[in-house]
């Protein structure tokens, strides 16, 4: 299963991005929450679209994200679900331009060759 299906079969507002990045899947509760179309934000950068923040407001989201970097090292598990990386708080900004506080699971799905990161909000 790739992060594209789990992003479509969640209620909660979601979103994947692949090993570069780029945002893969975009549900209709990620639009409702942040206010983004999926057609503004697919194949974009993540860290130009959400510019996450920590609650000290110190920059998370960048080149170098701690997400897509756990996501890189190296998994002994062979199923297609490795599970979460970390639950946190996190300051998003939305559409409108307003900051807005999310608590995001993140976790990695993905098939030999390609692995997808998966924020749920």
């Amino acid at each position: 299963m790739n992060g594209n299906r789990v992003v479509e079969m969640t209620g909660d507002a979601a979103f994947a991005v692949n090993s570069e990045g780029e945002i893969t899947a975009w549900n209709e509760a990620a639009e409702q929450s942040l206010g983004y179309r999926r057609a503004e934000v697919v194949g974009r950068h993540c860290w130009s679209v959400v510019r996450g923040r920590d609650l000290f407001r110190h920059r998370t989201c960048g080149r170098s994200c701690p997400f897509i970097e756990l996501q890189s090292e190296p998994v002994t598990c062979t199923e297609s679900f490795f599970g979460p990386i970390n639950r946190t708080y996190m300051l998003l900004r939305e559409a409108s331009g307003e900051t807005t506080r999310v608590r995001m699971s993140t976790f990695v799905v993905g098939e030999e060759g390609r692995m997808d990161i998966v924020h749920t909000l």
